[in-house]
């Protein structure tokens, strides 16, 4: 009797029209859904083409040398839209390559920091050589460095030397005498 009385009072088209235009709805969310995801997808592709090739040469090849003087571990990256309150400059961050964390230099270890400094240095020099190959002078370098980061230091600067730039080490110390000799 109630299908029946359904069916005269129109109430089954009414449902399925119902589950219709809400199928039609769960569509339009899903469409709408999958742009944004392409979207994102796209934006994100575009900021990190435009902070890869937009970057000063300095910085990309300071950021080069960094991940050469920490085996791979880390790439220098300029902290974008901030500034370091106290200076009012733009400050770097190391992108740890294992996480993909960004740490603040007050956040590196002091071999860490000593890396990322010369790797900094190493880019600047670079960019203003202009044709010309300078020297560098390293002064005591590996005084905060542990044995695994003055290992790696080492062997970028030998790295660097092999590759033609002449290099001064200044040290005061024997055990970095040792070091280098090792």
């Amino acid at each position: 009797t109630r299908v029946a009385q359904d069916r005269d009072g129109r109430s089954i088209e009414q449902a399925i029209a119902a589950v219709a235009e809400h199928e039609q709805s769960l569509l339009d969310a899903r469409d709408g859904a999958e742009s944004a995801v392409v979207g994102h997808a796209v934006a994100s592709w575009l900021r990190e083409q435009s902070a890869r090739h937009g970057r000063p040469a300095m910085l990309q090849g300071a950021s080069e040398h960094f991940q050469r003087i920490t085996s791979g571990r880390y790439t220098l990256e300029l902290e974008a839209g901030s500034a370091d309150a106290a200076s009012g400059a733009p400050s770097f961050l190391a992108r740890d390559q294992r996480d993909g964390h960004l740490k603040p230099v007050g956040h590196l270890s002091a071999g860490e920091r000593v890396q990322l400094l010369l790797a900094v240095r190493l880019g600047f020099l670079e960019q203003d050589e202009r044709g010309l190959t300078l020297p560098i002078v390293l002064d005591e370098i590996l005084g905060n460095a542990d044995d695994e980061r003055a290992a790696a230091i080492i062997d970028a600067v030998l790295g660097i030397a092999r590759a033609g730039r002449q290099v001064f080490y200044l040290s005061a110390q024997p055990d970095e005498v040792g070091k280098w000799r090792a």
